[in-house]
Formats: structure tokens, sequence, C-alpha cells
């Protein structure tokens, strides 16, 4: 509500209590928009032990805005829980903060270079359920 006033003189506080989870890694890197100046190719290990279609190592290939995800075997360049991996999708902290909190782990030009991938953003839902 404090949106809809002219001058909101009221009391706010911030309170981390929502959550977002990505369900399916694969369509979610597919369907999300990349920059067309970046070209990598790199393995992601995401472990997901609730949903067994993410858990695994997946090969994305990044060129020219377009993404290639598949599912492969072998070692990962990075590594993080799916815990992690959405928040860092989401934007909620970058590739950088999480390898800071041993949250992310592995290659750090990979690291780095996903770092400009996935961006920083402000998470805000006023909407509660």
């Amino acid at each position: 509500l404090h949106i809809m006033l002219s001058n909101p003189r009221i009391d706010m506080k911030l309170t981390p209590d929502m959550m977002f989870r990505v369900v399916d890694v694969k369509r979610a890197l597919i369907q999300r928009r990349y920059p067309t100046d970046i070209d990598i190719t790199f393995d992601i290990e995401i472990s997901d032990p609730t949903a067994q279609w993410n858990q695994g190592v997946w090969h994305v290939n990044l060129s020219k805005g377009k993404v290639d995800v598949k599912r492969t075997i072998g070692n990962a360049a990075v590594r993080c829980d799916i815990q992690t991996f959405s928040q860092i999708f989401l934007g909620y902290i970058t590739p950088i903060e999480a390898e800071r909190v041993d949250r992310l782990n592995g290659n750090k030009r990979i690291i780095e270079t996903m770092n400009c991938i996935f961006k920083p953003s402000t998470t805000f839902n006023n909407n509660r359920f």
C-alpha cells in the first residue's frame, strides 16, 4: 500500500520470508534472456535431492544471446546446490557473492563470466500467499 500513498509516513521493514525455487533447471536456462556479447561454454553441477531431474551436470553453451543446455557426464567447472542456483538465477545474489560465502565453487574465470550473465536484481513481492 505504501506505493499508493503520496507521502508514505509509515514504518516499513524488509523481512526475508519469501521462497523462490527453480523447478526445472534446463527450461529455466533456456527461457532466460542473455547478453549478446558473451560467448562461453561451461559445465555446472547442481545438487537437488528433491527434484532428481535437476540433479547432475549441465553443459551450457551461450553464444550471441542464444543458449543450448544439455545434461552431460563428467567434471563440472562450477558446482552448487539448487538453492544457490535459484538465488543466482533470480539475481538475489551474484555468482561472485555466492563464491565468497562458499555456496558456489569452481573455476574462477567461469564464475566471473557467470557474474556478467546473472546480474543482480531487486527482488520484491508484496503479495502474501
